[in-house]
């Protein structure tokens, strides 16, 4: 019975931590957040992205590993 009683004490100290932390947080998230540039590498990482050929497909498998 002291067990279940001790337990229930230190559940509900971590409920009120955890309340307490979730508050604190929420006035952090407040803080102004720093945008990137339209131009600056959406353009550059959108040219990054390697198409598989369509043409000779068993070659290149094997020229890559791929089985």
């Amino acid at each position: 019975m002291p067990l279940i009683l001790l337990g229930l004490i230190v559940l509900i100290f971590l409920l009120i931590f955890a309340i307490i932390n979730y508050i604190s947080d929420g006035k952090d998230n407040e803080a102004p957040v720093r945008r990137r540039k339209k131009d600056s590498d959406t353009d550059a990482s959108e040219n990054k992205t390697l198409y598989f050929p369509t043409e000779n497909i068993d070659t290149e498998k094997h020229k890559r590993n791929i089985h």
